[in-house]
C-alpha cells in the first residue's frame, strides 16, 4: 500500500493555529497581473542555482522576482525543476507541491504556511512561516526564496541577482536532514510531566498489539505508537484543537462518519479501516494503521479511550 503516513511534529499551537492550511475555500483570486512597481525588488532579475542559470524565458512573465513583506519571491516552477525536484499543481485546492521521490513541500495559495512532507518515512516538519503567501502572477506560482530551505537550498540576492545553492552539498542529496523533533518518553507518567492536558489513552487494543513508543513535540501533542509482532503499527494521536491531525492526507474508496457514543468519527479506508479521526470540542484525535483494521476493532479502540 503506498501510504503518505505523515507525522504531525509539530505543537497543536503551531498546526492548528492556522487550520486553513489545507483548506482551498481560503485560497484568494489569482493575481491577474504583475505586482506595482513600487514592490519590484529590481527590474527583470537573473536566477542561479549552483551558480547555473535558470531560464525563465519560457515563463513569459513581466518580472521574475519581486518583494513581500522582506521575501524575495521566485517563480516556483522554474526554479524547483532547475533543482531537479518535480512540481505538482492541485487545481482543485489551489496547492503546488515541489519535491522527489523521497521528500516533498505542500505551499497552498494565500496561505502562509509551508511544509516538508516524507513520502518514505513517518515525518515532516513544523509548518514555517514567511510573512509571505504563495501567489499566482501572470498564470505563474511566485513562493518565497527561503521556502527552498526545506529542500535543502539556502540563497542569497543582490541587487538583480539571485543564487540557490545546495546545503552540503557534498553529502547526501536528501533534503530532509532535519532533526527529530519528537521526543521520547519512558512511560506514560514521564509524559504527563510535558502534556498541559491530561492525557486520554486507549485501554483496549486489537489482539496482538502493544505499546512500542510514547513521543511528543511540546505540551499539546501526544503520540502512542502501538506494534504486534510483524511490525505493523497503530498510530494513536491527542493534541488540542479540533482540526485533524492524523497527518494522512491519502485518498480512500471509504469515508463515512460513524456515532461512537457522543462522538461523530470519520473513518477512512478501502476494504477495511486505515484510520479514524474525530474531536470532543476541546481535543482532536486520530488512530491511523499500516494494515486496515476491522471497523468493530476501530469501535472497540475509541469506546475504550479513556
Amino acid at each position: 500500500m503506498n501510504k503518505k503516513i505523515i507525522t504531525s511534529v509539530v505543537l497543536s499551537a503551531m498546526i492548528l493555529s492556522n487550520a486553513a492550511v489545507f483548506a482551498a475555500e481560503s485560497a484568494p483570486a489569482a493575481i491577474l497581473s504583475a505586482p506595482e512597481a513600487e514592490e519590484v525588488l529590481v527590474g527583470a532579475q537573473t536566477i542561479t542555482v549552483n551558480n547555473e542559470t535558470v531560464d525563465l524565458s519560457s515563463t513569459n512573465l513581466s518580472q521574475y522576482i519581486f518583494e513581500e513583506n522582506g521575501n524575495v519571491m521566485v517563480p516556483v516552477r522554474a526554479v524547483a525543476e532547475k533543482m531537479g525536484f518535480t512540481v505538482g499543481w492541485d487545481d482543485e485546492n489551489k496547492a503546488v507541491t515541489v519535491g522527489d521521490e523521497d521528500w516533498e513541500v505542500i505551499a497552498y495559495i494565500g496561505l502562509d504556511n509551508y511544509v516538508g512532507v516524507s513520502k518514505t518515512a513517518i515525518g515532516m516538519t513544523a509548518p514555517q512561516s514567511y510573512e509571505a503567501e504563495p501567489q499566482l502572477v501572470e498564470g505563474t506560482t511566485f513562493v518565497p526564496a527561503k521556502m527552498f530551505e526545506l529542500l535543502g537550498y539556502t540563497h542569497h540576492a543582490v541587487g538583480q541577482f539571485v543564487n540557490f545553492e545546495k546545503i552540503n552539498a557534498a553529502e547526501d542529496k536528501n533534503p530532509a536532514q532535519i532533526p527529530n523533533p519528537f521526543v521520547p518518553y519512558e512511560s506514560l507518567d514521564d509524559v504527563k510531566g510535558v502534556l498541559s492536558f491530561d492525557p486520554k489513552v486507549p485501554s483496549a487494543l486489537p489482539a496482538g498489539f502493544e505499546l512500542n513508543e510514547i513521543t511528543s513535540t511540546g505540551s499539546d501533542f501526544l503520540q502512542i505508537i502501538y506494534t504486534d509482532n510483524s511490525d505493523n503499527r497503530i498510530f494513536y494521536r491527542m493534541a488540542k484543537g479540533s482540526d485533524d491531525v492524523s497527518g494522512d492526507y491519502n485518498a480512500y474508496k471509504i469515508s463515512k462518519e460513524v456515532a461512537i457514543g457522543d462522538l461523530k468519527v470519520t473513518m477512512r479506508g478501502n476494504d477495511k479501516i486505515s484510520g479514524a479521526v474525530w474531536n470532543d470540542g476541546e481535543f482532536s484525535y486520530s488512530i491511523l494503521s499500516d494494515i486496515g483494521l476491522e471497523e468493530e476493532w476501530v469501535i472497540d479502540l475509541i469506546e475504550n479511550i479513556k
